[in-house]
């Protein structure tokens, strides 16, 4: 009986619990655009954030957006890097982002390096930027080959574990992973039914 009450009181102070932070949270808009359409963002511990979009989605903005305190929104790290165009190089400028992370103060863009939904990246093109946000600089740029990232690919998320990145890779069916130390990369459960699913 002692047993049945506690799991009751516990029960009861969850949900009251839950029901007061519920309450206490507001929902509130923190930023708007007419012209991106955003896949992803990383909010800043001073109310700013960073929001990406990628070019297939008929955004007409930067693919990388920094927007201030006061909601001002600016290409980032600077116009040159969202300034790619077909014809125009990939190195050193984002062809169509699909996701980025903040982790300690460095944001890591991944860039599918394909123009279009579907596509096959560019030569150069899908690779995984790393910019200190402090600096506002690209401190490393890993670029993956056709071989890892090839005809079909669309390199889309990432996460990272001690000294590897894992990305996956949504349109060749796989895993991707990097060598944060030596660069080199490799693929693995390439159209493994465990990534196609």
């Amino acid at each position: 009986m002692r047993l049945k009450l506690s799991l009751l009181s516990f029960a009861i102070s969850i949900i009251f619990t839950e029901q007061s932070y519920a309450k206490s949270e507001q929902l509130a808009v923190a930023a708007v655009s007419h012209i991106a359409n955003w896949n992803a963002v990383a909010p800043l511990s001073n109310n700013s954030l960073f929001a990406a979009s990628p070019r297939w989605t008929g955004s007409k903005g930067p693919q990388l957006t920094y927007i201030d305190t006061q909601g001002k929104q600016h290409a980032w790290p600077d116009k040159s890097w969202n300034s790619w165009a077909p014809g125009k190089p990939t190195e050193n400028r984002f062809v169509n982002i699909n996701a980025i992370r903040l982790i300690d103060s460095q944001l890591w863009v991944v860039d599918t390096g394909a123009p279009d939904f579907g596509g096959t990246p560019l030569p150069g093109g899908a690779k995984l930027v790393v910019i200190d946000v402090k600096t506002q600089k690209v401190s490393k740029t890993y670029t993956f080959d056709s071989n890892v990232a090839g005809k079909g690919s669309y390199v889309d998320d990432l996460r990272i574990n001690g000294k590897h990145a894992y990305l996956t890779d949504a349109g060749w069916a796989g895993l991707i992973v990097l060598d944060l130390e030596t660069g080199k990369s490799r693929r693995v459960l390439s159209d493994s039914p465990s990534t196609r699913a």
